[in-house]
């Protein structure tokens, strides 16, 4: 059997890693329950007694919004932007409300007697109008529906699943992958159940079962179209070709419910109880270490959505919401001394929207990568600090570029070299 191994290129050292954890003010002492993070700066969370909390500047500063229905648990949110986001919760009744100003005023688009959304996602990069919900089964239909105007209205046209027995769902149980509804790039999505299943929908193909040995699946996350993983009350299991099979992980410290996964360029995280748990390579040997640990239970983890994705946030059922800030610039590759300085051919190339350089310093010193436009103008300074002897690699993120030639100059005390690379949209 194909064993999963997803490595990170990266040396990665938890001792380090833990260091970046900081708490939030949230102003609140309720059950949070979800946290949605459009971009670096604006994050949505939702709780308990109809609360909603934004903040629009990276967390310095908590508001809690107008509640949409101050009777109802809101067990999932989704952003859209900094004023947008849409909200479920559910009493006998289960409801979605959308707002459009910030959480000023919020109208309700969705509502089913005896049933209950347990999740909110989007299903495209190419504009934000595109959204799904899934719930659990009403009259032995699983409750699924779409969205192509933001969540305005909804619709469960060719989403038809029987339901299992008496099986059910978790709130933030939802993944999609490749969002975008073509042939050539279909859209994928999971979503988890108490029956030892995940199900699975293939733009094209319609919706299929998947089995894993976990009898809840309080999460499911995709790195891509084929890695993912699922996590239950006692562990973690993990696929290599779509969930076509999933595989058990190691036993994983702690105790209580797997509630959340996140994954950066350094690791992998996930939530279980009141703590955190790292490690840098995915596989069914892991080796998760606890790496941030609060009072309270993580009842979510996500990762800012927005590229350059620079936070990690989770939130807890005492009011608590943790961040975490993501290393960027530059990782180290390898720490032996290489034989000359040199600068890489970015990879790849032409590259949309993002790209990796790698470089060698010989010698301690100053180090400088500068990106310019044909122009010769200074684009973006990607490294600019003194560095030990060893292989390197720096991010470029061009999203906010128009298409085209780039350059890109390696400085050091006695060595200079430039390349050239292209943005292709």
């Amino acid at each position: 059997m194909k064993k999963l191994i997803y490595t990170l290129v990266i040396l990665a050292f938890v001792s380090s890693v833990s260091a970046q954890w900081s708490e939030q003010t949230s102003g609140v002492t309720t059950v949070l329950y979800s946290v949605s993070a459009v971009d670096n700066n604006v994050v949505w969370v939702c709780g308990a007694g109809g609360k909603v909390l934004r903040t629009v500047n990276g967390g310095t500063t908590w508001n809690l919004t107008a509640s949409p229905n101050s009777a109802l648990n809101f067990v999932n949110i989704w952003s859209v932007d900094a004023n947008t986001a849409l909200v479920t919760g559910s009493g006998s009744t289960t409801y979605v409300y959308k707002t459009t100003n910030g959480g000023v005023n919020w109208t309700q688009v969705f509502s089913q007697a005896n049933g209950y959304i347990n999740a909110i996602t989007g299903l495209t990069t190419v504009n934000n109008n595109t959204l799904f919900i899934s719930g659990n089964p009403v009259g032995g239909r699983w409750s699924l529906w779409m969205s192509t105007n933001a969540g305005t209205t909804w619709d469960s046209a060719g989403m038809y699943i029987q339901q299992s027995g008496t099986e059910t769902g978790y709130n933030n149980s939802l993944t999609s992958v490749h969002f975008n509804f073509s042939a050539n790039t279909p859209t994928r999505i999971w979503f988890g159940t108490n029956n030892s299943r995940i199900y699975y929908y293939k733009y094209g193909q319609g919706w299929n079962s998947q089995s894993i040995s976990e009898a809840n699946c309080y999460f499911v996350r995709f790195l891509d179209t084929l890695y993912g993983l699922a996590g239950g009350s006692t562990g973690n299991v993990m696929t290599t070709n779509s969930g076509q099979a999933w595989w058990q992980g190691t036993a994983f410290p702690g105790s209580g419910n797997l509630s959340g996964f996140a994954f950066t360029q350094e690791g992998f995280y996930i939530s279980r109880g009141s703590s955190i748990y790292f490690t840098n390579v995915i596989s069914p040997a892991s080796v998760w270490n606890p790496v941030y640990s609060q009072t309270g239970i993580y009842k979510d983890l996500t990762l800012t959505r927005t590229a350059p994705q620079k936070y990690l946030w989770g939130v807890r059922d005492n009011g608590g919401i943790s961040k975490y800030s993501v290393p960027v610039g530059i990782i180290p590759i390898s720490s032996e001394t290489p034989s000359a300085f040199s600068l890489s051919q970015n990879y790849p190339n032409p590259f949309n929207p993002t790209t990796k350089i790698k470089f060698d310093v010989v010698r301690v010193g100053d180090v400088k990568i500068v990106v310019y436009d044909v122009m010769g103008r200074e684009v973006q300074t990607l490294v600019n600090e003194s560095l030990k002897p060893g292989t390197y690699e720096a991010s470029f993120d061009g999203s906010a570029l128009n298409s085209g030639v780039y350059f890109y100059k390696l400085v050091t005390d006695n060595f200079v070299e430039t390349r050239k690379m292209i943005l292709l949209k």
